[in-house]
């Protein structure tokens, strides 16, 4: 109940924030559309607040195993996009690390939403 009410607070905050971007940064168009996008993301992790919250039945997990593949192709090809644009020219030695880990995770959630698919735990 407590992550709950805590992943639900800081969402309200953040969508709160989405909404000042929104309604006064009207000279820039991609700040209305990072702030639409922000509230919209901030809303659906409200959901997800709220569900905690409740206690709602899950069927094997709070997120759906669609949301874990899309999640995991995120993980994964972030990194590799930006070794083949060169944005990695300056990168200390830790940085390749943390490139690494982002994708052998984005590896872990693709299986886990596998095995979550493939067995009776439904989401």
């Amino acid at each position: 109940m407590c992550a709950g009410l805590f992943v639900a607070f800081v969402a309200l905050f953040c969508f709160a924030v989405s909404l000042l971007k929104v309604l006064f940064d009207r000279d820039n168009g991609r700040g209305l559309i990072g702030g639409l996008i922000l509230g919209a993301t901030s809303l659906w992790v409200v959901t997800l607040g709220v569900r905690l919250v409740f206690n709602r039945r899950s069927y094997g997990g709070l997120l759906p195993p669609w949301f874990l593949r899309l999640f995991a192709v995120y993980l994964v090809s972030f990194p590799i996009f930006l070794l083949v644009t060169q944005q990695n020219t300056s990168w200390p030695w830790w940085r390749y690390l943390l490139a690494g880990a982002m994708m052998l995770s984005g590896v872990s959630y693709w299986s886990v939403a596998a095995y979550r698919k493939a067995s009776h735990l439904r989401a």
